[in-house]
């Protein structure tokens, strides 16, 4: 059964379109979306498919029996599959439609309702829809035909978070002047990181400045130093290695821009190698999310279904227990790309690949104490790629003498969520049943009315 998109973002804090893994506690705090909750079809094994090398065996055989007995294995969905009156984008893997909705409304600086009727969303009865189709296909065909199918062009290369595009280029005053860009002269290692704002001339981690490695200073510490140096302030390889388990509680405030906060409580437990579970509890109802190392699941007002695509990916990657404590285990490709300013710290810039794959992603230890104060990557979609950014403070012993941060803010283009912990056990006994996947309970029936004249 095709779902419609539904408008109630406030729904879910579980995201298709990304799982922020805090450091060493593996928190996954991405964006909240009408679809986590109601917008998203759930995506189930399908039964049957094509026959099997075994079917030839006849029935009764050692290998038939096993076949029989084995789950159908999950079939990936296309947007059109999955939701109603998709059209241009009928052809995406459905885990990936409600991340490009998000990169749009985004880059044009709206919300759900700019194109959409609520609570109909699949009505076409808003032209903002048939324009946007239109500025879709576009950009599908700029991308074929020009750069052989890789998203380059996207709906931000134009709006720029503006609602109509400006074609003609500004006036310059003394700020924007003040703000330009580095000059294509200046070496990789002067210039602003990608994807962050430049700073002004003279201010902290701007080109010549304090903390900015340039040309003419002494070069910094390699790669292999920071990360040894992180891997001693968070308590040494050795307290990695032994961490067996961890239970973490606390609260959170998730906020879309322009939006009222909502509260949430949250409970995390984690068991090596690949064991988790997490419980969101807020005004909508409670979301758990888990995995026994063989079934990954979400169950939602009573209804559970499968991971597949990027949800299930992101969740493999959060159950591992080592995520962002094991640097050299988890990642590959390491190496240092210069030095940047966040808030009042300085921190070194690791550009890293995750080892089971995937696009480069930036881990930035602070240049003083070493530790892991953010960690950027983007999340795939059909028309562009969602920047995830999470920042780590209020570093504790968490016990097992293993340092982990108390306080986790995720951040996208359209929400921020701040998750304060307020305790975090190490290598202590966890409920096995919770990482099991559940049945789904079936909703409960609305009451019948009496009959008329009652």
């Amino acid at each position: 059964m095709k779902r419609a998109f539904h408008g109630n973002r406030k729904a879910g804090i579980f995201s298709c379109a990304g799982i922020l893994l805090a450091a060493g506690l593996a928190v996954a705090v991405a964006a909240p979306k009408s679809s986590r909750a109601q917008m998203q079809a759930p995506t189930q094994p399908q039964p049957g498919g094509p026959p099997s090398a075994t079917a030839a065996q006849g029935a009764g055989s050692p290998a038939a029996e096993a076949a029989a007995a084995a789950p159908a294995a999950p079939v990936a969905k296309t947007a059109g599959d999955a939701f109603m009156n998709v059209t241009v984008l009928k052809d995406a893997p459905a885990d990936q439609l409600i991340s490009a909705m998000e990169f749009m409304a985004a880059s044009l600086g709206v919300n759900c309702n700019f194109c959409h009727v609520p609570p109909h969303f699949e009505l076409d009865t808003n032209h903002h829809k048939a324009v946007a189709r239109e500025m879709i296909q576009m950009e599908l065909d700029i991308n074929k035909t020009s750069f052989k199918g890789n998203v380059e062009v996207t709906c931000y290369t134009c709006h720029r978070g503006a609602e109509h595009p400006v074609g003609t280029p500004l006036i310059a005053d003394a700020t924007q002047m003040a703000m330009a860009p580095a000059p294509p002269s200046m070496t990789p290692m002067q210039a602003p990181t990608q994807g962050m704002p430049p700073a002004a001339p003279g201010a902290p981690g701007a080109p010549g400045a304090p903390g900015m490695m340039t040309a003419a200073q002494p070069a910094g510490p390699s790669v292999d130093e920071i990360i040894d140096k992180y891997t001693q302030a968070i308590g040494g390889a050795d307290a990695i290695a032994k961490l067996t388990s961890r239970i973490a509680t606390g609260t959170g405030s998730y906020q879309e821009v322009g939006g009222a906060p909502e509260n949430v409580t949250i409970t995390i437990l984690s068991e090596a190698p690949n064991k988790r579970y997490m419980s969101l509890v807020g005004q909508a109802g409670t979301i758990n999310q888990g995995t026994d190392g063989v079934d990954f699941w979400m169950q939602q007002q009573g209804q559970v279904h499968d991971l597949q695509g990027t949800e299930l990916s992101e969740l493999k990657r959060a159950a591992n227990i080592t995520w962002l404590l094991d640097i050299r285990k988890n990642f590959t490709q390491l190496r240092v790309a210069g030095t940047t300013a966040i808030g009042d710290r300085h921190a070194y810039i690791v550009m890293a690949v995750p080892a089971a794959g995937g696009p480069r992603e930036r881990l930035f230890f602070d240049t003083d104490s070493g530790l892991l104060i953010r960690y950027a990557y983007t999340v795939p979609s059909p028309v562009g790629n969602n920047p995830i950014q999470g920042d780590f403070s209020d570093y504790r012993d968490s016990g097992g003498g293993l340092k982990m941060p108390f306080t986790v803010i995720a951040s996208s283009p359209s929400y921020i969520f701040t998750v304060h912990l307020t305790q975090v056990q190490t290598n202590v006994s966890v409920d096995d049943s919770k990482f099991t996947k559940p049945v789904s309970i079936a909703p409960a029936m609305p009451a019948a009315a009496p009959p008329a004249g009652q």
